[in-house]
């Protein structure tokens, strides 16, 4: 099988998309259309922004560091679960 995965990374441009809700951005609206045209093109595709949303919303906790808007651990290791978790979900993963 020969799939084609995009991470949506483009929710991530700008951190606040985690902590508040802009449905109406340009950021949203050019996050939405991407997906769109993706995935009509064979791509599979996680998009982090929900994941993000959903941790924020129960722990309250900052993805970037304080100094600069760059990931920090936590924001890495939820990256990471995902991936594995989307990963296996669409029988990526090789057993062997």
């Amino acid at each position: 099988m020969n799939n084609r995965i995009l991470v949506n990374l483009l929710t991530i441009l700008t951190s606040f998309f985690y902590y508040f809700n802009f449905r109406n951005s340009f950021w949203n609206k050019m996050s939405i259309n991407f997906k769109e045209k993706v995935k009509v093109n064979g791509y599979l595709v996680l998009d982090m922004q929900p994941i993000f949303q959903n941790h924020f919303k129960k722990y309250k906790n900052f993805f970037e560091f304080k100094t600069d808007g760059h990931w920090n651990d936590l924001a890495h290791l939820i990256i990471h679960k995902s991936l594995l978790n989307f990963f296996d979900r669409n029988n990526l993963l090789d057993a062997k």
